[in-house]
């Protein structure tokens, strides 16, 4: 893993019991963590709908890609 990393800050609200299930499972069998499947789901939600909502596309740089993580205490 890199030696930078991006920075996480904490989410929450009521989601999809069922999509949760799935989505755990998901991780177990592919011997990943839950938040970083989470991350890849929103990156593809916001890649699909970027252009017609025209949301602005962050910079890019290698740590987007690594999944290190450090907590932001907001």
């Amino acid at each position: 893993m890199s030696d930078q990393r991006h920075v996480a800050t904490q989410i929450g609200g009521p989601v999809d019991a069922d999509l949760l299930k799935e989505i755990r499972i998901l991780a177990t069998q592919q011997g990943r963590r839950l938040n970083i499947l989470i991350d890849e789901a929103i990156r593809d939600l916001l890649k699909k709908y970027r252009h017609r909502f025209n949301v602005p596309t962050p910079p890019q740089d290698k740590d987007s890609l690594t999944g290190g993580i450090i907590e932001n205490s907001i």
